[in-house]
């Protein structure tokens, strides 16, 4: 039998979860939503800054390459 990523008891579980967020905050569902898109938005904000953070100072051959193109590209007069 082939597995499914997200099964019906993922989606029941998250409901009951979402159901008993709200009761406790006595928040309506769509602002525990902005506030869940607001936590991802700061989670993918946080991972590329570290992102670019790896790349640019501790991966020394990708920051090399891009230096390299770039001196490459300007003394062959290519944009």
């Amino acid at each position: 039998m082939k597995k499914k990523l997200f099964h019906p008891a993922f989606y029941i579980g998250l409901f009951l979860t979402l159901m008993w967020i709200s009761l406790y905050t006595q928040m309506d569902g769509l602002r525990i939503i902005t506030h869940y898109v607001g936590y991802l938005v700061f989670m993918f904000m946080l991972g590329a800054i570290v992102s670019f953070t790896y790349v640019n100072v501790f991966y020394v051959p990708f920051k090399n390459g891009i230096i390299r193109n770039f001196y490459q590209r300007k003394k062959n007069g290519k944009k």
